[in-house]
């Protein structure tokens, strides 16, 4: 693919720029937003501007699904961890130790380590209807289970009072990740591909019920994100496309909030996606920067090898209370200072060479195939590893299940498939 990144470089440091104003003067000045504080130091802010140009000759600009996400990380995590590191004068350590380990993620994924994948044909028709089966089993067992569809949960100012304490752990934690994340959205997509729109506004309507039992946002606007995502790939010139779309919506957000007060837009993206991830990650590091490592006791692997707890309160919590001045507030954070909480640079270094590997694994599940299908599909999962820990992302939020998905439908999107063929001319 054949990208001036000298160009793009130019689109980056306008949209660096617009982010850094809108936080300066929409976000920071606003008391609803908590957690945030402007320290702006200048020999921070050329730093972070070099490290942000320098990425941008080292990632891999190709057609590929790692490739796509990588780009996307580097906009949504890197740029703003850059940015925050000026603009409240954070912690250098964490910094370093942050672009150190996504360098690290980007030689092994240019690396372009193969391994080959023998696709099979499943029978269409059998593999959809399982798919519904499974969506209505959720459905049929969240009502069962005593929860109640509500229709307030389109009030997005009563969302989290809906959602209580409602809590979906183990066994249902998972099936609901594999239905939201995974199922849902891959088949929506699929049927965009395959042109049968009336099956996409079914897996529509689906998720809006699952949205009406347990109000998170996410799953409210997951379909429009991996929508958009699938037009863009679909254009050919999904960086430049990406990034212009984001500097679109960051205007049209501050407009609204500037000129009519309206702040959801702000709210939902950059503060929610790109500034509160970036800030935890430096609250993070800097409570264990001098504190005890989890040493993987409060996650999965914790839980199976029965390790004792470093801490008797759930860290997220911890940090809610410490930093934020709200002791239920959940802190849930990336997935490299998850690793660092867990063991240090080592834990990052670690977390990083599981997702490289991941990352070549969806590279060559999807070889062959159309990239728009495949890359939309696994969105909403890769996207979760801004906000949470990288064995969280793989069962709870759907890596995992996103990947057995692409695996199970491969066929119907490859270059060999007659039907894609049709569906191209």
């Amino acid at each position: 693919m054949n990208i001036s990144r000298t160009k793009l470089l130019i689109i980056i440091l306008f949209y660096k720029t617009i982010l850094e104003l809108i936080y300066s003067f929409l976000i920071v000045e606003n008391p609803i937003y908590i957690g945030f504080s402007m320290d702006f130091s200048i020999p921070k802010y050329i730093i972070g501007t070099i490290i942000v140009v320098i990425t941008i000759y080292l990632l891999p600009l190709l057609r590929k699904p790692s490739s796509y996400y990588l780009f996307f990380y580097y906009l949504v995590s890197v740029i703003p961890l850059a940015s925050l590191y000026a603009l409240e004068s954070n912690s250098s350590g964490y910094l370093v130790a942050s672009i150190f380990s996504f360098y690290i993620l980007l030689f092994i994924v240019k690396m372009n380590i193969k391994f080959k994948v023998k696709s099979f044909k499943i029978n269409s028709k059998l593999f959809d209807s399982a798919c519904y089966i499974i969506i209505f089993g959720l459905i049929v067992y969240l009502y069962t289970s005593g929860y109640r569809p509500s229709i307030l949960a389109f009030n997005l100012n009563l969302n989290y009072a809906i959602r209580g304490d409602i809590e979906f752990s183990g066994i249902l934690g998972y099936y609901f990740g594999i239905v939201n994340r995974a199922i849902i959205p891959g088949c929506f997509i699929l049927s965009i591909f395959e042109k049968k729109y009336l099956k996409s506004l079914s897996f529509v309507l689906l998720q809006l019920v699952i949205f009406m039992f347990f109000p998170q946002k996410t799953i409210l606007f997951s379909l429009l994100l991996v929508f958009i995502i699938y037009l863009i790939v679909t254009k050919g010139k999904y960086y430049f496309y990406l990034i212009n779309f984001q500097v679109f919506y960051f205007i049209i957000a501050s407009l609204l909030y500037i000129i009519f007060n309206f702040h959801y837009l702000i709210t939902f993206s950059p503060r929610r996606t790109h500034f509160t991830p970036a800030d935890i990650q430096f609250s993070y590091y800097d409570f264990f920067v001098n504190s005890n490592y989890l040493s993987f006791s409060q996650n999965l692997i914790g839980r199976i090898f029965n390790l004792t707890e470093v801490y008797d309160t759930s860290i997220v919590y911890i940090i809610g209370g410490i930093y934020y001045n709200s002791p239920n507030m959940s802190a849930n954070t990336n997935f490299m200072a998850d690793g660092y909480a867990n063991f240090g640079i080592l834990g990052m270094i670690l977390v990083t060479v599981i997702l490289s590997f991941t990352l070549i694994t969806l590279d060559s599940f999807t070889k062959d195939s159309k990239h728009a299908v495949n890359i939309s599909i696994c969105f909403m999962p890769l996207y979760a590893l801004l906000d949470a820990s990288i064995f969280t992302a793989f069962l709870t939020h759907g890596i995992l299940w996103v990947l057995i998905f692409i695996f199970l439908t491969h066929f119907r999107t490859t270059k060999n498939n007659k039907i894609v063929n049709e569906i191209e001319r």
